[in-house]
């Protein structure tokens, strides 16, 4: 692990379990001073909603693919 004291974020990715493993790993949490999430988040939601609407709505549903069979990069129906 590099040597990252401070760890700020804007929104919880449950994709990537980032907040079980600095749970669940105390090498991990013994490195971080500061662990803070939710930092202009709604900001962040905002650019994503106009910038890849697709990849937030597979983020929100922790990485399970959408109905129609979504993968990131994928195009949308307004970019074909």
């Amino acid at each position: 692990m590099a040597d990252v004291p401070h760890v700020v974020f804007a929104m919880h990715d449950p994709v990537v379990y980032s907040q079980e493993t600095i749970e669940a790993n105390p090498y991990v949490r013994r490195h971080l001073k500061t662990y803070l999430g939710d930092v202009l988040a709604e900001e962040s939601m905002s650019l994503f909603r106009r910038y890849a609407p697709r990849a937030l709505e597979y983020i929100l549903a922790g990485g399970r693919p959408a109905q129609d069979g979504f993968r990131i990069g994928a195009p949308i129906k307004d970019e074909v």
